[in-house]
């Protein structure tokens, strides 16, 4: 009953289990159910490096989990450099495969199966023959048909989107983290590669082959890119050779030749790369200066190369934090930091001049970079200080801070601001505690317009997206394994949509805009390499790469009706910063990577293998016979080396006479360590001797920096505390199959400002640079009218602050707010933080600062306003007007002194004094009438009088000799004899008349 009980059992849970076969070894299951029924195998232990296979072990001299006997059953084509290489591995099965042949080589890609969840998706898989690499991004040739992925083991691999084959090319070294391909217009690739100093190859693509690879002087820094001239007839590659030095290399393309080398001294950062001139005359390339705090930025003329300006400005160079140059080549901002401080270089890029050094609201955060608002005149870059994020916008002609904009939250690793399509509106994700948070900032106003609050918090270089019409933005946020797309409408500032994906975020992989229906790529899994083409996707679709359980699954949404499109699992894991990639992508999409930094404390693995490497060498010392088989040292340090493998080497078989072992010896070139045939303690040997005249003996180093003494590793940074040591980073170490040859740990500095050194000394963290001093005086600094001197909370740093404005004399504020109708701020001569408010006068509105009104009237009219309201102590033209005292156009008098004799002014006009005038007129006969308003009332008068006569006469006034006179009357003022016709002379005749004519004259 027992037997049958237990087969019931096996038979529940090996149905149970079905599902599951992959986490469980058919010897595994064999053994479980053996032990069901008594009969368990006594447990076999295989120490490294060999592994458990069936009852038995085998060597796993990689420590890759496959046995060295089943690694060289694969069957591999002998290669050079520059070849295609194909490899087929046997239990393998290929599902859908292509092939080609180029230039005598076949490619073949398989294609294994992908998974679709609930999808309307449609894809096909390409296997590559390499593996990822963290942020090696792949690129699209100009025609944007053909996909460019570099992979691990030196290759770069070319994938035809349309058909979907796959052929690559052999590089002459590996690739390194964070270092791009360029594809270039003409039809070429460049790469740089790492063996021995470095290497930079050329590669024809439609040939798919090298055209020369270039060697370097010095060593590739990770995430430090090639940097193509405007025209692409030069790569510039800044490389290192230590702290002190470092090359800027120009490659010429055309001829590719290594045309110029030069010495640029100093270090190079992670991730801040050179710039050039937009007309490619210049370059800049940012390093560090010395060991302590100092930045410097040489100025290169390309054409000589030469260096024609070395700036040094004041702070740290910060990772992945870019230099910016105005498209016009006129001005270049540099920002540098201190712990607690930030600051922005303002350079005069023709003269290479300093301008201006602006200190910032805060110091500068990893990975989050500087950007031009539209024009390039102004510019803005996120800071922090302790928590608390900040955006400051700068006038970058007027050299100065336009506003400090107080963020929700802080800053996030990697995670920039993003301008709106037409550049008004700064978005920006920032987080509280476990709150996040998008922030919609005002640039030009300065103001925090909203915070909308998110579904999780923010990933690390994880950006925003902003559609092409700039009305939504598109956030990724997350929890362990879960993340969310949170679709925020921007006008409103509202949260519209939140759409759940499968599965979780993953460092430096955006979510991507894509407008049209061109094929949309993604690379995955740093085991295998992968290249899955999604075919179908909507016309505007948002592609998102997330991770879950080991599974990579690409999620699209259709952003034109705001639904989940599909979801895909892909053949395996995506790898951080390895983007997907489309020619159809939108254009609000950046084209280009610059988040993804290795972090100085990630150490990378280097391998060795010892030789022979295929089978076991046996070597006879004084009669004893010793086995030494083959294993994998692995040295983690500061700078690359080449990794060796199996195949390289010619395979050779000896005959194994006993498992006897060999007496450890230091200098036998034979690394004794706990998991040899023997033991040992060794951590290096010289191969000096004695007794190193063996076959296999070789040199085994430690790493950079660590000397070998009695084939120990000692020194700086071992984590071992030895004599002049004050403290240790425990930051180099070796390891055999994942073993650590020593144990050491990390001895911190007691002191409260202290950091470790690279020379393991005890060296202040804070390093109190001007403008912050280390004395209470601030060595004389501070400008004694209108600062103190004063210490900085939490650092033992004083700096200069501005006095109390209200101390100074007058009505001087630090926060003076001015009404702006009619009011402007004038600052202290000589306090520039302290202001009040003047009154201004404005022009356009016809008002003046100072008396004569700018020459725009008569200085006689320019007037003073006066009185107690708006503009008192403005001045104004006055508007003419008669009595005012000054004659203008129209006007002949203002005074009866103005006009001639005889004349009155009336109404700012000369009339003439009737009654003086003919009084004085003697016997002229001039006479004065009443009754008349006007001149024209006067003529009408004379004229009437003229028609009343009926002699023959003459009339001695005509109607134009009569004028108006003051006081309503007219006179006559001019004799001016005219005939009046039938004027008989009838007695007593006119006096005058002229008697012996026979006519007569009248008067009237």
């Amino acid at each position: 009953m027992i037997e049958i009980n237990k087969l019931v059992s096996v038979f529940l849970i090996l149905s149970l289990v079905a599902g599951c076969a992959y986490a469980f070894s058919f010897d595994d299951l064999l053994d479980w159910v053996s032990s069901l029924f008594g009969d368990k195998k006594e447990e076999v232990v295989c120490n490294p490096p060999y592994m458990r296979l069936g009852d038995a072990c085998c060597l796993d001299s990689e420590g890759n989990g496959i046995c060295d006997d089943d690694e060289r059953q694969q069957t591999t084509t002998p290669r050079t450099t520059g070849q295609t290489p194909t490899t087929s591995k046997p239990g393998k099965t290929t599902l859908k495969s292509s092939s080609s042949t180029v230039d005598g080589s076949v490619s073949t890609s398989a294609k294994p199966p992908t998974t679709t969840l609930a999808s309307k998706l449609k894809a096909d898989t390409v296997t590559l023959d390499g593996t990822l690499a963290v942020d090696v991004d792949p690129v699209l040739t100009a025609s944007g048909a053909t996909l460019i992925q570099p992979t691990t083991g030196g290759y770069l691999e070319f994938v035809d989107l349309s058909s979907g084959s796959h052929t690559s090319v052999a590089l002459s070294g590996d690739i390194l983290s964070g270092v791009d391909v360029l594809a270039l217009k003409s039809g070429k690739a460049v790469i740089p590669v790492k063996k021995g100093n470095g290497l930079v190859d050329i590669i024809d693509i439609a040939g798919k082959k090298i055209i020369k690879s270039i060697p370097l002087s010095a060593q590739l820094q990770v995430d430090v890119d090639a940097v193509l001239t405007p025209d692409e007839t030069k790569a510039l590659m800044a490389t290192r050779q230590d702290t002190s030095n470092s090359y800027l290399e120009v490659i010429d393309l055309v001829a590719a030749v290594l045309s110029k080398k030069i010495n640029i001294q100093g270090d190079l950062k992670e991730g801040v790369d050179p710039v050039v001139y937009s007309d490619g005359s210049k370059a800049v390339v940012p390093t560090l200066k010395g060991t302590g705090v100092g930045a410097r930025a040489s100025f290169i003329d390309l054409v000589s190369g030469n260096i024609v300006k070395a700036l040094d400005v004041d702070g740290r160079l910060e990772e992945d934090v870019d230099l910016k140059l105005t498209s016009n080549n006129e001005i270049l901002l540099l920002p540098t930091k201190t712990p607690v401080l930030g600051y922005l270089s303002i350079i005069e890029a023709k003269t290479m001049s300093l301008q201006k050094k602006l200190t910032l609201s805060g110091t500068l955060k990893e990975s989050v970079d500087l950007y031009f608002l539209t024009g390039e005149r102004k510019a803005f870059i996120p800071v922090y200080t302790g928590s608390q994020g900040y955006i400051d916008v700068i006038d970058v002609y007027a050299r100065q801070i336009d506003h400090s904009i107080k963020l929700s939250g802080d800053l996030i690793r990697g995670v920039d601001g993003k301008l709106t399509p037409d550049g008004s509106l700064i978005i920006i994700p920032t987080q509280k505690g476990t709150t996040a948070y998008l922030d919609i900032v005002d640039p030009l106003s300065g103001t925090l317009k909203a915070s909308v609050l998110l579904s999780a918090v923010s990933h690390e270089s994880v950006d925003v997206q902003i559609s092409e019409d700039g009305k939504k933005a598109y956030v990724l946020s997350g929890k362990p394994g879960l993340a969310y797309v949170d679709v925020v409408d921007i006008a409103s500032a509202k949260l519209v949509n939140t759409h759940k994906l499968t599965g979780g975020l993953v460092t430096d992989l955006d979510a991507q805009l894509t407008s049209g229906t061109k094929p949309y790529a993604v690379s995955s899994n740093a085991a295998t390499g992968y290249v899955t083409i999604i075919r179908n996707l909507p016309a505007k679709a948002l592609v998102c790469l997330t991770t879950g359980m080991g599974t990579g699954y690409a999620e699209a949404i259709d952003t034109s009706t705001d639904t989940s499109f599909g979801i895909m699992s892909l053949p395996g894991n995506v790898v951080a910063g390895v983007d997907g990639i489309s020619a159809s992508e939108a254009s609000t999409t950046p084209h280009f990577d610059e988040d993804m930094t290795m972090r100085q404390d990630d150490q990378t693995v280097f391998t060795t293998t010892t030789h022979p490497a295929q089978t076991t060498t046996t070597t006879t010392w004084y009669g004893t016979t010793s086995t030494y088989p083959p294993y994998t040292t692995t040295t983690l340090d500061d700078y690359p080396q080449t990794t060796t493998t199996l195949t390289d080497y010619p395979q050779t078989t000896t005959t194994t006479l006993s498992d006897a072992v060999i007496t450890p010896r230091c200098g036998d070139g034979y690394l004794s360590w706990s998991g040899t045939p023997g033991g040992g303690s060794e951590e290096c040997d010289p191969n000096t001797g004695p007794y190193n005249n063996w076959q296999g003996a070789q040199r085994y180093d430690c790493p950079s920096g660590l000397s070998c003494v009695n084939c120990k590793c000692v020194g700086c940074g071992d984590g071992r505390l030895q004599a002049g040591e004050e403290c240790d980073k425990n930051n180099k170490y070796s390891t055999v199959n994942g073993q650590r040859l020593w144990q050491g740990s990390k001895h911190d500095c007691s002191g409260e400002y202290e950091m470790c050194g690279s020379d393991c000394k005890c060296t202040s963290s804070v390093v109190c640079n001007p403008p912050l001093y280390e004395d209470s005086q601030c060595d004389g600094e501070c400008d004694p009218t209108c600062e103190t001197c004063e210490s900085m909370d939490g650092f033992p740093c004083y700096e200069c602050r501005p006095k109390d404005c209200s101390d100074l004399s007058g009505d001087w504020s630090s926060s003076v707010r001015c009404d702006g109708n009619h009011e402007e701020i004038e600052h202290h001569p000589d306090c520039s933080q302290c202001a009040r408010c003047k009154e201004v006068c404005p022009e356009d509105d016809g008002y003046y600062k100072l008396l004569g009104c700018a020459g725009k009237c008569d200085l006689r009219l320019c007037i003073k306003v006066g009185g107690n309201g708006e503009y008192q102590d403005c001045y104004k033209c006055n508007e003419p007007k008669c009595g005012d005292g000054i004659i203008t156009s129209g006007e002949q008098c203002e005074e009866d002194a103005d006009c001639p004799d005889y004349h009155a002014c009336k109404g700012c006009q000369c009339v003439t004094d009737c009654a003086g005038y003919c009084a004085d007129q003697g016997s002229n006969g001039y006479a004065v009438f009443a009754g008349a308003a006007n001149q024209a009332a006067c003529t009408n008068e004379a004229t009437a009088r003229m028609n009343a006569l009926r002699a023959d006469c003459r009339v001695v006034c005509s109607a134009t000799a009569w004028m108006q006179g003051v006081s309503g009357t007219c006179c006559c003022v001019d004799a001016d004899w005219v005939p009046c016709l039938n004027c008989p002379c009838v007695a007593p005749c006119n006096p005058d008349c002229d008697t012996p004519k026979p006519t007569c004259q009248a008067k009237l």
